[in-house]
């Protein structure tokens, strides 16, 4: 089934607990707020579509449903050894359980009212858009709100949650819409059993990238977070 026939009942609380794997996940991984100036001298976009590249085009097509999220730690975690960073910093514990709920996530990151006002409309903006173009538009405008703002790091935060919200859409969105409709993301060429869906919903990838993000936020690891929840969004729907 594609993923953009989804029912907004199964499918609704089929995604809230996908979702709330990956913000968990996000929440707990270690240190990499810190890491090395080289490793992250690129904007957090860039960094953000070279990871998830990274982890879909290693991940194997036939890994169990149920040890999706687990695989794509392992994954991040081998790119992590790649870039040379610290062990400890390239961690991640999965939790049981972690509830989809924005608000409680938002409640647990250190910051002002304004900072988290304005990652709150950031969702909103990329949930509501209705094409690739408006979106560019809006986030271009959330960008200059939010250095109207911000200070510091949470300015140094949003700009980066700003900026992978931009390079998702565009690696995701399809070409009709002036997007690179995945850029040519696959899985190795295994043999698989049954045929995998490469029909993207970008829109519930970007929000759960912005998701993934939040999570993130909480250890001060918005771009990390967002790869995560990129990667298990799209394999999700890949592999339905």
């Amino acid at each position: 089934m594609h993923a953009s026939n989804r029912t907004s009942g199964a499918g609704t609380a089929k995604r809230s607990r996908q979702a709330a794997t990956f913000v968990g996940l996000a929440l707990l991984i270690s240190g990499a707020a810190g890491n090395e100036a080289q490793a992250f001298a690129k904007s957090a976009g860039q960094r953000h579509t070279e990871g998830v590249r990274y982890v879909v085009q290693r991940f194997n097509p036939n890994t169990p449903r149920s040890d999706v999220a687990r695989a794509v730690i392992e994954i991040y975690r081998d790119q992590c050894t790649a870039l040379g960073l610290p062990p400890g910093r390239c961690t991640v514990f999965l939790p049981r359980d972690f509830p989809l709920n924005v608000n409680l996530i938002l409640g647990r990151i250190n910051g002002t009212p304004q900072y988290k006002s304005q990652l709150t409309m950031l969702l909103r903006t990329v949930e509501r858009a209705p094409t690739l173009r408006v979106l560019r538009k809006d986030l271009a405008s959330a960008r200059i709100r939010g250095a109207r703002t911000l200070r510091g790091a949470e300015r140094k935060n949003f700009d980066d949650a700003v900026s992978i919200a931009v390079a998702s859409a565009t690696l995701w969105a399809p070409r009709t819409e002036g997007g690179l409709g995945g850029g040519g993301i696959r899985p190795p060429k295994t043999p698989v059993q049954g045929k995998l869906n490469w029909k993207i919903n970008w829109k519930h990838v970007l929000r759960d990238d912005l998701i993934g993000c939040l999570g993130g936020l909480v250890g001060g690891a918005c771009p990390e977070g967002a790869i995560i929840g990129s990667a298990i969004s799209v394999i999700e729907q890949v592999l339905e």
